[in-house]
Parts: structure tokens; C-alpha cells; sequence
């Protein structure tokens, strides 16, 4: 094992300290009691509750049990390691079994290798690998682990993830599908999810605005130059990107604002039409990307304004699970600052 991979492992030791404690439960319905004979012998005494066999109750036992039920996750090599009071793991030929109070999962080599580089941000593994669009995927409990033939950074693709780490590639990228859609720009691909989300928005009352979309290379430059005039280097960090490391210029993101004003300022929280966004975005395939303290993982400050597509499934999931950033739901590591 090299040192990196120790390291990380110790890593992983003090996640699972604090991470959620493995409860097992047994459960049955004890047996009934025989009921007595008609002759006048005495009755036998109750028998004693039985319980069926339940779960495995140590991490140990869950990892041997999990060898026994997958198909083939190659030969143990070496004994189970206690990584922590809630993580223990035993190497295989194809991989690495991991236990939890999540179950026992099989994590392969070239999943576990970019998953050691985000523990910190996405914890245990709870499921297989399963397919996921044109590679693999494999869920854990803040995050997935995505292996995919494509570049993620490939700003065609919908699952492309921007931010200070990942920079667009080339740089002065512009997507081949852009259209006019209510006095900004987008790529045409997300039209139609956009529309139906200010007609809903609409039918209940709430006013929507597109304020920004699509972005050149070429205008980000004299925006970002703006900020750092305005506001100075830091402030501008935090609150713009640089070129060719925004969203913007993927024509997946446009800013939003209501009827109530705080156009483009923190008071568009409190607004109806920020609200609105917040509870329904999802449901037409967008997210807000920039969440209430998630700076520390994305590089930004709170932006309710600021909505990305993602697609209406990966959306949904992001709810369901409580995964807040694009960097957890594909298992990159956080952002906060350029390299």
C-alpha cells in the first residue's frame, strides 16, 4: 500500500468516528404457546420465543456475508482492517469490501482511487457499482463516484462540472446550440425545461425574470476586470469567476430575479420569487449551484439566483438525497480556491 493510500486511509478513520453508528435490530414474532390437550394433563409451559436469524451484527460478519452474495469480488487478501469504530474494509482481488452502518459494499480499484480523494465530502459507500449514462456510477452517502469514457470537463456534455479547479476546455469555449429565450441567451437543449418552469411559476402566482445567461469568454473578461475594480481581489473571488472558469459560458446557467427588486443581491433570498425557485427548481431539471454555506466546497458565495441545469433526474435525486453541490453529486473534489 503506498503512503498517499495510508494517509487516506487514516483520513477515512477519523470520518468514520463521527459518522452515523451501526444499529442493528432483530425482530420476530415469538411462538405461540401450545394450547392445552382436552385430556386433564397438565399444560406445557410457554416455549420460548424464537427470533429469526436478523442482519449480521458485527462489521466483520457483514463483510464475510457480503463475499458469499456477490458473484465475484475475487479472492480476500489479508484480514478485515477496523478503520474506525464504523468503517471497517477487507481487500479483494477486485476491489476493496468496505462495512458501515450503510451495509457492505464492494468498492473497485479505479472507483476507490477517486473516492479516497473525496471521503472528506461524500463518506461510505451505500450501494454496487450500477450503470449510469455511458459509464458507471456508484452511490455513497453525500455523493456518487462517476467513471465515464467521456471528459467531465467537456463543456458539450450535461454532466460537466466548471468551477476554480476545472476550467473550460478550450477556454473561449461557446456552445454550438445557442438561442434567444425571453431576452437572454441559452443553449436550445434546456429551453424547453426553462419555459415550463416560468409558466408554473407563473400559474401560482410568482414572477420570474431571466436576467443573464450565456456568456462570452470575451465578456467575462471585462466583468470579472469590473468586480476587481469595484470591489477589490478578494470580494471579486468569492463573487465572480474568472475566465473561462464560469458557468455562465457553458450556456447551462442563467441568473433569475422576481417582481420584488434585489436584482442580483443577497436580499433576493427573502423574495417570493427565490423562494419559489428553491422549493421547485428541481422539478424542471435546475438547481441552484451557489447554496446557503456550501462556499467552502463550490468557491462562491450564497447565489438563489443563480440556477443551473443539470436535467430532471439527476435534479430529483439532488433533493432526495440532500446532495447541495455538483462537486458532491459527482465526487470531485471541493473548489474554494484556483490552484
Amino acid at each position: 500500500m503506498t503512503l498517499g493510500r495510508r494517509a487516506a486511509l487514516r483520513a477515512l478513520a477519523v470520518l468514520g468516528a463521527a459518522g452515523p453508528v451501526a444499529a442493528c435490530q432483530t425482530g420476530g414474532d415469538p411462538a405461540a404457546s401450545p394450547t392445552a390437550s382436552t385430556r386433564s394433563t397438565p399444560t406445557p409451559p410457554p416455549a420460548t420465543p424464537t427470533t429469526p436469524p436478523g442482519p449480521p451484527t458485527s462489521l466483520e460478519a457483514m463483510i464475510e456475508a457480503r463475499l458469499g452474495a456477490l458473484p465475484d469480488p475475487g479472492a480476500p487478501v489479508g484480514d478485515v482492517k477496523h478503520l474506525s469504530e464504523g468503517l471497517a474494509s477487507r481487500a479483494c482481488a477486485n476491489g476493496t469490501l468496505y462495512a458501515s452502518s450503510q451495509g457492505a459494499f464492494l468498492v473497485p480499484a479505479d472507483v476507490e482511487a477517486r473516492w479516497l480523494t473525496v471521503h472528506n465530502l461524500i463518506g461510505y459507500p451505500t450501494s454496487e457499482v450500477e450503470p449510469w449514462v455511458d459509464g458507471r456510477r456508484q452511490r455513497f452517502w453525500g455523493g456518487n463516484v462517476i467513471i465515464a469514457p467521456g471528459d467531465q470537463a467537456a463543456p458539450l456534455r450535461l454532466d460537466v462540472v466548471v468551477n476554480k479547479l476545472r476550467p473550460l476546455v478550450p477556454l473561449d469555449y461557446s456552445p454550438p446550440d445557442l438561442v434567444q429565450w425571453r431576452g437572454i441567451t441559452i443553449r436550445d437543449s434546456i429551453r424547453a425545461d426553462a419555459e415550463a418552469m416560468f409558466v408554473a411559476a407563473a400559474s401560482q402566482g410568482v414572477t420570474l425574470l431571466a436576467v443573464s445567461g450565456f456568456r462570452t469568454y470575451a465578456y467575462q473578461v471585462s466583468l470579472f476586470e469590473g468586480y476587481q475594480q469595484t470591489s477589490g481581489p478578494e470580494q471579486t473571488l468569492i463573487r465572480s469567476a474568472r475566465p473561462g472558469y464560469s458557468e455562465h459560458q457553458t450556456g447551462f446557467a442563467f441568473d433569475v430575479a422576481g417582481d420584488q427588486g434585489c436584482v442580483l443581491s443577497a436580499c433576493f433570498a427573502e423574495t417570493n420569487a427565490a423562494r419559489w425557485v428553491e422549493a421547485h427548481a428541481f422539478e424542471f431539471g435546475f438547481c441552484v449551484r451557489y447554496g446557503l454555506e456550501q462556499g467552502a466546497i463550490t468557491g462562491y458565495d450564497y447565489e438563489p439566483w443563480h440556477l443551473r441545469y443539470v436535467g430532471r433526474e439527476v435534479a430529483a435525486e439532488m433533493v432526495a438525497r440532500k446532495i447541495y453541490t455538483l462537486e458532491q453529486f459527482y465526487g470531485l473534489p471541493a473548489a474554494p480556491n484556483y490552484a
